[in-house]
């Protein structure tokens, strides 16, 4: 699943609808920047941010991003620099509360599960993203694209799965 394919809004209505609504975890950090360098209109990505459970990163992020009534169409966005292998603390976080905004606001205000998605070969964001998936108690990480052999792996809440396709 592609950068932005299934964002929170429809996870959050699969899920309401008693299904499993998964969000694309790739690039969730890049994503998050610049929806913040748009101006957040409806303000989910600040209210999510404020759900943060520390809130002195989530304020640097707001800080360092957010641009109010949105930046000058004529100007290009702010962009962050590649994740390296050294990721360096910002990136890290960054990753861990983009990837709890997404979860968040897909599982706020109902009882349906929500389940994220990262792609296993790109590796060096997947335990920052992890991280902040799992802080917004998301119930199902899903991770298959790149595997050799088609393999699936799920972690669920309840029970672990292992599937072969």
């Amino acid at each position: 699943m592609g950068a932005g394919v299934s964002d929170w809004r429809l996870a959050h209505a699969v899920a309401a609808a008693g299904q499993l609504g998964v969000v694309s975890g790739t690039a969730l950090d890049s994503i998050l920047i610049r929806r913040l360098q748009d101006g957040d209109g409806d303000g989910a990505m600040r209210r999510a941010l404020r759900a943060f459970p520390y809130p002195e990163m989530a304020k640097r992020i707001l800080d360092d991003w957010y641009i109010e009534g949105g930046k000058d169409p004529n100007k290009p966005y702010r962009l962050k620099p590649m994740p390296v292998v050294d990721m360096n603390r910002e990136d890290e976080v960054l990753l861990i509360v983009a990837c709890f905004a997404e979860v968040y606001l897909a599982k706020e205000g109902h009882s349906g599960m929500v389940g994220i998605n990262l792609l296993e070969k790109i590796q060096i964001p997947i335990l920052p993203s992890l991280f902040g998936a799992m802080l917004a108690d998301v119930d199902v990480v899903i991770m298959g694209g790149g595997f050799r052999w088609q393999f699936l792996v799920c972690w669920m809440r309840w029970p672990s799965c292992v599937r072969w396709l």
